[in-house]
């Protein structure tokens, strides 16, 4: 099936075939199912939250005429008490969020006259994503050290793939334990010859008909510009500044994705104009078109790590090469690794060179004092990595 994707002929035949291949982003080394499913959150906050929220509508309803003392109720009662209105909340991290929004969905007048503008804000724009699948967050596996110095990572899946496709595998792939994940779902599009009709895709539906429907994914890789992904863009901005809400710093901030879901991270962490982020990974992907790449002022210096397998034949390692060369163009300071012999797919040196990037990059955010820490080859390794000469320090002062 990669064959034929690679010649262009997508017939219906692959397309039935190929959505496995698509959905799986570990290839071999992902061995489960990799289905979609609703609202799923690792914290208890999703699909299983929702299903046994019919087991408690007697106790949002007896409470639904009277939320002035809401900032007491637990935050499964607050949730059920959204979850019976319909009033999106996946998008909420912190019991203040369900507080703010289910004052927001009371009826009027039963809420506190001291509801704000924001919260209503707030729940506005979580409604212009309601159309998102699931979004997974996993906690730091070293509390004390998220607590310190943490830092978090938005990863995108690829076409036909979900957050669950790397849930499993990310925290265990990188080992970092001070990073916490936060891995969205994308829409899901209607799609004739899809398992179930269907197929989450970042892109739009008609970008992704041009990809599926015999036309040809190579011009789609090297032409495809934000309109077609605007909505998923506005979405990790979204993400994004949740996280920075939460008291996440720019510079500890990362944004990655595999495959179309890397394209779509590149373009949102490049656009992103609230802060300078940490860094952004793109796995086996494409840029598009280089002319139509909005850059904010904030990330014009964003450090980007593209990674390719050599054997891809679903997004061919040219692709990779364009889009590390069109961003070093302009002017960002951009790194790209490639396998032997690995294909659309993840591998173990694959996720060294992420994590390495990734404790790069924090390590230079902690300033001075964390690089002080640093030995002369470490140093020299984190200079290399960020692509300047070092041939003339001789001294561990000169490497500072």
């Amino acid at each position: 099936a990669a064959a034929t994707v690679a010649a262009g002929a997508m017939t219906l035949a692959w397309r039935t075939a190929a959505f496995a291949a698509w959905r799986c982003p570990f290839g071999s080394l992902n061995n489960r199912s990799c289905g979609g499913a609703p609202v799923f959150d690792l914290r208890g906050t999703g699909a299983g939250e929702r299903g046994r929220s019919r087991g408690r509508r007697t106790l949002a309803s007896a409470v639904a005429e009277d939320v002035t003392d809401v900032e007491a109720w637990p935050v499964r009662q607050l949730r059920s008490f959204l979850e019976e209105r319909g009033v999106p909340h996946t998008d909420c991290f912190e019991k203040r969020e369900l507080v703010e929004r289910v004052r927001q969905a009371a009826p009027r007048g039963s809420a506190t006259s001291s509801a704000s503008s924001s919260s209503a804000s707030a729940a506005r724009t979580a409604t212009s994503f309601s159309g998102f699948g699931e979004l997974v967050q996993l906690d730091a596996q070293d509390r004390a050290a998220f607590n310190e110095r943490g830092a978090s990572m938005i990863f995108l899946h690829g076409l036909g793939d979900s957050a669950r496709g790397w849930a499993s595998q990310l925290p265990s792939m990188l080992g970092l334990p001070q990073m916490r994940y936060i891995l969205p779902t994308s829409e899901v599009l209607a799609f004739p010859g899809a398992p179930g009709g269907g197929i989450t895709s970042w892109f739009n539906a008609g970008v992704l008909g041009s990809m599926m429907g015999g036309g040809s994914a190579g011009d789609v890789m090297k032409s495809v510009g934000p309109a077609a992904m605007q909505k998923s863009i506005d979405y990790c901005h979204h993400l994004l500044r949740q996280e920075l809400e939460r008291g996440a710093p720019g510079g500890r901030l990362f944004i990655g994705g595999f495959s179309q879901g890397g394209c779509v991270a590149v373009r949102a962490a490049l656009s992103f104009p609230d802060a300078t982020l940490g860094g952004c990974v793109a796995a086996s992907t494409f840029l598009g078109s280089d002319i139509d790449l909005p850059i904010a002022t904030a990330n014009r210096q964003l450090p980007v790590l593209c990674c390719h397998g050599e054997a891809d034949q679903m997004v061919p390692t040219a692709a990779g090469q364009r889009m590390s060369d069109a961003l070093r163009r302009k002017g960002l300071p951009t790194q790209l690794r490639t396998y032997a012999g690995m294909g659309h797919s993840s591998s173990p040196e694959e996720a060294a060179d992420v994590s390495r990037f990734v404790r790069t990059r924090l390590v230079a955010d902690g300033g001075e004092e964390a690089l002080g820490r640093l030995s002369a080859r470490e140093l020299k390794g984190l200079l290399r990595d960020l692509g300047v000469d070092t041939s003339t320090c001789y001294e561990k002062s000169d490497l500072l």
